[in-house]
């Protein structure tokens, strides 16, 4: 229980927002006549929406459990627990269902920003191409030490 997620993970004050391409944006799309990145488009909202849906219900979740387990001290944002073994085995499913979640949506966050990157190089490299876009798109610069 000691290195658990549960522990330490933090509800995010601003959950990212649902994300819905549209018909006409996935018709200009199709026009383009690029399978690949058409059908690599084609669940990217409903993937993104997925992730945001399960945030939310993390960040529901874990609080909810916090609730129930009453700190012995604090020292600035760190909480010292002791939890009596019978409170600690009745707490037990919340917990590993609060782990599971965040190790799922780690992992699925690691994979899908890896698929997301790739979409964005081909849709980039697509629009550009046929629609003659003078500029590029891409992730933000992180300043140093992000």
């Amino acid at each position: 229980m000691k290195d658990e997620p549960w522990r330490f993970y933090t509800p995010l004050a601003s959950l990212p927002k649902h994300v819905d391409f549209t018909s006409e944006e996935m018709g200009m799309l199709l026009q383009q006549k690029d399978d690949e990145v058409f059908n690599s488009t084609l669940q990217a909202d409903v993937v993104h929406n997925a992730f945001v849906d399960a945030l939310e219900t993390l960040n529901t979740m874990q609080p909810e459990l916090m609730e129930r387990i009453s700190p012995e001290s604090v020292e600035g944002e760190v909480g010292k627990i002791a939890i009596p073994k019978d409170e600690a085995l009745a707490l037990r499913p919340a917990m590993i269902n609060v782990n599971s979640l965040i190790e799922q949506l780690r992992k699925e966050a690691e994979k899908d920003a890896v698929a997301a990157g790739r979409l964005l190089d081909s849709l980039q490299t697509l629009l550009r191409g046929r629609l003659g876009l003078p500029y590029s798109v891409g992730p933000a610069p992180q300043a140093e030490g992000e």
